[in-house]
């Protein structure tokens, strides 16, 4: 009768991860931005949200009028906040 074989699979090369895993860190908090990026607002501050319905008006499209249905929903593309800032429309 033949010895019995420890390994189960012995035609199976050296199966260990040469990869380290990754090395998980901190993200840095949300509400301090580095030094780099954080710039004081030189002056007429618009909210984020009021960009995008702009740029759409400059397109010639409605921001209020381009929606999508999504689960029985009108979705508006600027969603619930937006609204068209005039300075800009003045300058071009």
């Amino acid at each position: 009768m033949p010895p019995a074989n420890p390994d189960p699979t012995p035609n199976r090369p050296f199966t260990a991860n040469p990869i380290p895993p990754p090395v998980i860190r901190p993200a840095p908090h949300p509400t301090s931005p580095p030094a780099s990026i954080a710039r004081p607002i030189p002056q007429n501050p618009v909210p984020i949200h009021d960009l995008p319905a702009t740029f759409l008006h400059l397109f010639g499209l409605d921001h209020l009028k381009l929606t999508h249905r999504f689960q029985g929903r009108e979705y508006r593309l600027t969603d619930v906040a937006g609204n068209v800032i005039p300075a800009l429309i003045a300058r071009s």
